[in-house]
């Protein structure tokens, strides 16, 4: 069968002049204005139309029919949604936010409805209340921070803010997206794969009672581990979700583990799951870690730094919440997201933050005699090491050993170091590697040891950072600020 050709007006007059001359001898001019060609010159325009609109609907029938035969239908506009943290002031009785209450902050077309009713029991002054844009689409999108005002307000009402991005929302699908999507879901028709899981955990969501989407799976990871460990069954599998927002609730997780291993209807009709017979597979949320982030730009000549650093906190964390779960975080694409903010003329990320004040405490242990400790701690990382942290200080008792607690984790971070001294100004390396997170220091039984003094400038740039597969990176506290104009 040949393939179908689309022909144009001069090649449709061309085909029927060749005819006729090969077909007659008596009409010979075929030039244009001929009487002859005026006459075929007609049909000739409406077979081209013809040929384009049989070209038009083949063109459009092959998606329609194709997603039909699959029931593949476009992916419908979803609301944005989020929590709203309401203060009030304190009330000799219990304050209720009825469901249905309308939200709204300034600046924004959008509107908000709360979706049950929450009270604010006697003695409390603020409640989390779950907020749904009233139109689906990114419209309804919006950074942490927005301030919001009630309708109907309730009693005592201070302030409602929400306490994280709402990045939710999303648009109807595009003919385009469809299409990519279906090319991924024809991928997944075997099931059982690691690509068929991922897409069944892409189809898992949680609607309220009017059957909007308040949570979905924004993205997901899959585990088998067995692939590092081989003390570890075959046949486990470990699936980590993340709603794309943060905060992964627990009926997501357990709606998913419904999805992968199939459930039966309101109908009675069996859907199938799509682990493997035999497969063991886990549903977990993702672990939620907070990644600090700071730096300074640098303003070209005639632009507000207020209005650049604005405008780049909220690109920084908004990089960070796009990441999949075990994705890493580049700082190079991070420093080219903020230098393509129109008027920043450079962006220097920060060195890696100093820890918190270390808590000193004692342990039963040694000979040696009591006295009067201080510490302080040092973030290390594969580039370096931090400041020091401010010091501490703790009276120990005769007979007990020195203790400090590990600082917490931030992105970036390989360790810590310990120093510590029985004067704040001969303070002295105590630990010959860096101490993993998580593992606390024991002052050893024959007392401090003698090493080097604390840095004086911090050598631990901001760095890369790899996540476990498990892990999801989640803005922490993002601290973009501006330096002096540059001259263009």
């Amino acid at each position: 069968m040949a393939a179908f050709q689309l022909k144009n007006f001069v090649s449709i007059v061309a085909s029927m002049v060749n005819w006729m001359k090969s077909t007659q001898t008596v009409i010979t001019d075929f030039t244009e204005g001929s009487v002859a060609r005026t006459i075929i010159e007609g049909p000739a325009g409406e077979i081209e139309e013809l040929y384009r609109k049989f070209f038009d609907g083949i063109m459009q029938a092959i998606p329609v029919a194709t997603y039909n035969s699959f029931n593949f239908n476009a992916l419908p506009a979803v609301p944005a949604s989020g929590i709203v943290t309401v203060t009030i002031t304190a009330q000799t009785q219990s304050v209720l936010i009825s469901g249905g209450t309308t939200i709204t902050t300034p600046g924004n077309a959008s509107s908000y409805t709360t979706e049950v009713d929450v009270t604010i029991a006697v003695g409390s002054t603020t409640a989390s209340v779950l907020a749904v844009a009233s139109a689906p689409g990114t419209a309804g999108n919006i950074q942490a921070g927005a301030q919001f005002s009630m309708s109907p307000q309730p009693q005592g009402f201070v302030s409602g803010t929400n306490p994280g991005n709402w990045i939710n929302g999303t648009d109807a699908e595009t003919p385009a997206a469809q299409q990519l999507r279906f090319a991924t879901y024809v991928q997944t028709l075997s099931r059982a794969t690691v690509v068929a899981l991922q897409y069944g955990l892409s189809t898992v969501n949680l609607t309220d009672t009017s059957g909007n989407i308040i949570e979905q799976v924004g993205s997901s990871v899959i585990v088998e581990p067995y692939e590092t460990d081989n003390t570890q069954p075959i046949g486990l599998v470990e699936c980590y979700i993340f709603n794309g927002v943060g905060g992964t609730s627990a009926a997501l997780v357990q709606q998913a583990e419904t999805v992968i291993y199939g459930y039966t209807n309101a109908f009675g009709t069996k859907i199938p799951g799509w682990k493997a017979a035999g497969v063991h597979v886990n549903v977990y949320a993702s672990v939620e870690v907070p990644l600090d982030i700071g730096g300074t730009l640098t303003a070209l000549a005639g632009y507000q730094l207020v209005d650049l650093v604005d405008a780049a906190n909220p690109i920084a964390s908004n990089y960070v919440i796009s990441l999949a779960a075990g994705a890493e975080f580049e700082v190079s694409t991070l420093i080219a997201l903020v230098k393509a903010i129109p008027g920043v003329d450079d962006f220097i990320p920060a060195d890696i933050p100093a820890p918190t004040e270390p808590t000193l405490g004692s342990t039963p242990g040694g000979t040696l005699a009591a006295g009067t400790y201080y510490a302080v701690t040092t973030y290390t990382t594969t580039a370096g090491e931090s400041l020091p942290s401010s010091s501490s200080s703790l009276a120990v008792l005769a007979d007990e050993l020195l203790t400090i607690a590990s600082p917490p984790s931030i992105g970036g971070v390989t360790g810590w170091n310990v120093y510590a001294g029985t004067s704040v100004a001969a303070l002295e390396l105590q630990n010959a590697e860096p101490y993993a997170i998580g593992t606390n220091y024991t002052e050893p039984a024959g007392g401090l040891l003698a090493g080097n003094a604390p840095p004086a400038i911090s050598t631990a740039r901001f760095q890369n950072v790899t996540p476990l597969k498990m892990q999801k990176l989640m803005p922490g506290i993002i601290n973009i600020l501006g330096s002096s104009a540059a001259t263009i």
